[in-house]
């Protein structure tokens, strides 16, 4: 019979090999499955059949035990047998078993799933099972040992309907020495004369080895499972089912280790939950109950049951936090994350926010899938965060630096004609002091923006409310910064057109603009540079959403460069000259106001593009309407009625200067300290008093509390000054105080809308911390 018509007569899959494996012969179903291919796709089965053939080959194997496996969407059964009537060479059989396969699958879904057994239970469990499976006498689950190199010890041994005691090994020279090289070790006969040093093979009369290791999941060798038979393997070798039960043995086993190293006692795991910094909770979905450990609370200043339900959870946690915290924790329960976690402020109990880290599992659900419980820690990252906060300063004070030669000459061209104009009047005829006043006032302006530009690139505050905000604002405030520093190595080119407001923080957006315009500047290729351009264009897209591109005609980008440009620390800027994160904050802060921020490149232009999503009350103004809001003018009955005015400045100059400016209207009295202010508020009825925030000793805020105490009524009159706030409690007092602010420096208009607004007669303004600048 040829080797055709043999191949032609079988009901499967079926190829003759010769001795170096390459095809012979072969059926249509082969040509059909395999094609000119003689190894399946699956690599573990490739090699037990490599090995069979092998042995089949060299007269040592008549016929193989069956191994199943998958290959191209179906389970196949495959076996070797050698051919002697037909001369030399090895019949090689796939056998499609994907029907039977089914039952197999639904069994290994059991297996993965079960939760009937733990610790030792489950490696006995596991141990029986990979004896069963194999008709095998021995099913055996072992470790290495950790403290002595090559030896074993064995954690569950099954034999023959009862358990052997556990015992140890040397690992060399057995057959399970192999499997820490390989992952599946299969001898179907004869293994006792294969490994003749293995003393416990003969004295029970192994025939054959079947072994899997087991690994953690970093893919570190922990111990092995095997199977091993006082008869050769006759039934099929399921590698998929093996490799099942070794994953979820070794899972037990790193678990069981890891306990150990918390020394296998609940009571001393309990010790270490309560001692650490870190706050843990059971969080009952359905009655929205939680419950946790000392520190759960403790942590942010509350007492132990002060904080018993998500409500209360909800009722701390900052408001721009809580949408996205939500987000992560339905995406969980829903089965869409492995796990729940979450970076969010909330407010302790003495009215600061902390950052939290808060990190959970689903632990139980119903049959149907429904989440029911679920178990986690909450982490304060604070400092982290204040670190974070350091490092985000760092990079916008180098970008303020890296401005410096331009800062310079946008002060001292407004100084120089603001120093003359002064100078000018010491010798001016009547008729030209007016002109004189009106350049040095123009001068003090332009400082005053400056000024105010480079101090709000100086101060984060993460805490910060996101409100609707005017996209031109933080842009033209990039912008202003960093046309000089443009202009020395180029053009800047500006096309700004209508923006919708977007909700956000304005302080932040200005910085990522910035950030960009000063990446396009430094882009300049070698030479004098007066050809480079950087082109600032500005729209809203045909979706609604804020555009603002900044191009260049720099260097380019590098295609090894491009990957890792957001990347954090990345710089290809010598040591010294950037940190790495200028971009990486730009995207990051960017996606946290829902937008995105990408790039494109090439030699001679480089674009990033960054989009803002609208605010859900689109306004859209041109350039043209952005206009500094001006105080109303005051009623001729407001501005005849005289106010008695108190100024509290540590500055002398501050007080005389505000006398000067009011002396014709109202009566003003200056002090420098709280202590002389309260001895004038003891003795007189103010109308208004003008109070510097930050000043030695006591400050404006603890003597608005002072008079709070003894005089509410007088309280109310408090306008504050403030050159900026320097303590994050300080900020937060602004924020919730009823009294009103005023910007140092700021306009006269601005003063007398404040005093004739402040009634004496009437309560505290109905907004809180109302800011005046008055520009």
């Amino acid at each position: 019979m040829s080797h055709q018509v043999l191949l032609d007569a079988l009901p499967c899959a079926a190829a003759v090999l010769d001795q170096r494996q390459h095809l012979v012969a072969a059926n249509q179903a082969w040509l059909e499955l395999m094609g000119e291919a003689t190894r399946p796709d699956d690599e573990a089965a490739a090699r037990l059949l490599d090995l069979a053939q092998r042995e089949a080959l060299g007269g040592g194997l008549e016929k193989s035990a069956p191994i199943v496996h998958a290959h191209r969407g179906r389970w196949l059964q495959s076996r070797v047998t050698r051919l002697v009537a037909l001369g030399e060479g090895a019949l090689v059989t796939h056998e499609d078993v994907s029907t039977v396969r089914t039952s197999q699958q639904q069994l290994r879904e059991v297996l993965e799933a079960t939760t009937a057994h733990v610790g030792r239970e489950l490696l006995r469990a596991m141990a029986r099972q990979m004896a069963l499976l194999h008709g095998a006498r021995y099913g055996v689950v072992a470790v290495l040992k950790r403290t002595a190199i090559g030896r074993v010890r064995t954690l569950a041994v099954w034999a023959d309907g009862g358990w052997l005691d556990n015992f140890e090994y040397l690992l060399a020279g057995t057959p399970s020495e192999q499997l820490y090289t390989r992952s599946l070790c299969l001898h179907p006969r004869q293994v006792s004369e294969l490994f003749p040093t293995d003393v416990w093979l003969a004295q029970h009369r192994i025939q054959a080895h079947l072994g899997v290791p087991l690994l953690t999941a970093d893919g570190v060798p922990l111990g092995h499972l095997a199977a091993l038979s006082t008869a050769p393997f006759e039934r099929p070798i399921d590698t998929q089912l093996i490799r099942v039960l070794a994953t979820r043995a070794g899972t037990e086993v790193s678990r069981m280790r890891a306990e150990r190293s918390a020394h296998d006692s609940d009571v001393r795991l309990q010790v270490a939950v309560e001692a650490t910094t870190d706050g843990s909770f059971e969080f009952d979905l359905i009655t929205g109950e939680v419950r946790g450990n000392a520190r759960l609370n403790q942590m942010l200043g509350y007492p132990s049951n002060a904080l018993r339900h998500i409500r209360d959870w909800e009722a701390i946690t900052h408001p721009d936090d809580l949408p996205r915290v939500r987000e992560a924790l339905v995406l969980h329960l829903k089965g869409h994350n492995p796990g729940y976690r979450a970076e969010l402020r909330v407010k302790a109990a003495d009215g600061t926010w902390r950052w939290l880290l808060d990190r959970g599992r689903v632990v139980e659900r119903t049959p149907q899938g429904r989440a029911l419980r679920m178990a986690g820690l909450h982490s304060d990252i604070s400092e982290r965060k204040r670190l974070e906060l350091q490092v985000q300063v760092s990079e916008r004070m180098a970008s303020v630096g890296s401005l410096a030669a331009s800062l310079a000459h946008e002060v001292n061209t407004p100084l120089a004609y603001l120093t003359a104009a002064l100078d000018s009047l010491t010798h001016a005829a009547p008729g030209d002091a007016a002109a004189a006043l009106q350049m040095a006032r123009e001068g003090a302006e332009r400082i005053r923006d400056v000024v105010r530009d480079v101090k709000a690139f100086s101060h984060i505050d993460p805490d910060a409310r996101r409100c609707a905000i005017e996209l031109h604002e933080p842009l033209t405030r990039a912008l202003r910064l960093a046309r000089r520093e443009v202009n020395k190595r180029g053009r800047l080119l500006e096309e700004v057109g209508a923006l919708p407001s977007v909700d956000g923080n304005a302080t932040q957006l200005a910085h990522v603009f910035l950030n960009l315009l000063m990446n396009a500047a430094q882009a300049a290729p070698e030479g004098d540079g007066t050809a480079h351009q950087v082109h600032v264009v500005a729209r809203t897209g045909v979706d609604g959403w804020a555009e603002v591109e900044v191009h260049d005609t720099g260097r380019g980008i590098p295609a090894d460069v491009a990957p890792h440009v957001f990347e954090q620390f990345f710089t290809t800027r010598p040591a010294g000259e950037g940190s790495g994160l200028g971009l990486a904050i730009c995207q990051s802060t960017v996606n946290a106001h829902g937008g995105t921020l990408s790039f494109s490149s090439q030699p001679g232009h480089t674009r990033f593009l960054v989009r803002l999503p609208p605010t859900s009350s689109m306004v859209v103004l041109p350039m043209a309407a952005q206009v500094r809001p001006v105080p109303q003018a005051v009623s001729p009955t407001a501005a005849a009625t005289r106010r008695q005015v108190l100024v509290v400045d540590d500055h002398p100059a501050m007080g005389t200067s505000l006398k000067l400016m009011l002396n014709d209207e109202h009566d003003v009295d200056t002090v420098t300290n709280a202590t002389a202010a309260l001895e004038l508020l003891g003795r007189r009825q103010y109308d208004v008093i003008l109070c510097d925030l930050m000043m030695p000793d006591i400050s404006g805020i603890d003597l608005y509390r002072l008079v709070q105490r003894d005089q509410p009524r007088v309280a109310e009159r408090f306008v504050f000054m403030t050159g900026g706030a320097a303590t994050a409690s300080a900020v937060t007092f602004l924020e919730q105080t009823r009294c009103r602010v005023l910007e140092k420096p700021f306009r006269p208009e601005a003063l007398r809308a404040v005093l004739y607004e402040t009634d004496p007669a009437a309560p505290g303004p109905a907004q809180s911390g109302q800011t005046v600048t008055g520009r």
